[in-house]
């Protein structure tokens, strides 16, 4: 019930609320082989999502045509919903706004995992053995690039400049922008593997030792689509050099 989101900027304008939803579902199995050896196998999947809501006539409060303010995008398709771009006026508690580039945010996660272990009883000895593998991906699409402008006030840059944020805003005098060529979606896709072995050693009334380890492969992380670094396609010799050392002697 509140008029804030993380990925809404703009809550004295228009109001947006946030939704996260979390389905789960496990399936669990346990099979006793007999007395001393037992399975349990689980397999299940998660998932995680956030939305926003808000009504669509205060949609066209933060429109360019409704409103008179028509900035149109330098790049085709980056600003589907037609939003005011990003503006900052560099004036004490001015009336900064802006949208985070997921705005309306459809953010998804998706996780599957398995876990199987054995427990077996020898003497006294309880073995445990087991694995777990795991594989997520967080689907985080840019739905507006809506471009940012700075009418910050700085005659030294322009002679127009009117030496104050609003004005130059009227005046179409702004001191800086900034606009993304294409929309893009961040999904970047998990896998981790994980196994161990204990053992319970009951080696009297008085002592139990408990003992074991643990492994664990963390695989990179790679992005389902998105900015890849492919190493087939690195050429050393093209690489840009970013320092270069030289000698130097006094005079």
């Amino acid at each position: 019930n509140s008029h804030s989101s993380p990925a809404a900027k703009l809550p004295w304008l228009m109001p947006i609320n946030y939704k996260t939803t979390n389905p789960n579902f496990v399936f669990n199995v346990t099979y006793t082989f007999s007395p001393t050896l037992v399975n349990e196998l689980n397999v299940g999947t998660a998932g995680w999502s956030e939305t926003q809501l808000y009504n669509k006539s205060d949609l066209a409060k933060v429109q360019l045509n409704p409103n008179g303010y028509n900035v149109p995008a330098l790049y085709q398709g980056v600003n589907p919903l037609n939003l005011f771009p990003n503006a900052t006026f560099g004036v004490t508690n001015s009336a900064d706004f802006g949208w985070d580039s997921r705005f309306p945010m459809k953010d998804q996660v998706r996780s599957y995992s398995a876990t199987d272990n054995v427990t077996k009883i020898i003497g006294s000895h309880t073995l445990k053995f087991g694995v777990d593998a795991q594989t997520d991906s967080y689907s985080q699409p840019s739905n507006n690039r809506v471009g940012s402008f700075s009418y910050n006030a700085d005659p030294s840059k322009n002679i127009n400049d009117s030496n104050y944020g609003y004005s130059n805003a009227l005046l179409g005098n702004f001191d800086t922008m900034s606009e993304v060529t294409t929309l893009t979606t961040y999904k970047p896709r998990t896998n981790v593997v994980e196994w161990y072995t204990q053992d319970t050693w009951k080696t009297s009334n008085k002592l139990t030792l408990n003992y074991g380890v643990r492994y664990s492969w963390a695989m990179p992380q790679r992005l389902a689509t998105g900015n890849n670094f492919v190493p087939s396609l690195y050429t050393r010799s093209g690489a840009p050099v970013l320092y270069q050392p030289t000698n130097h002697k006094d005079a």
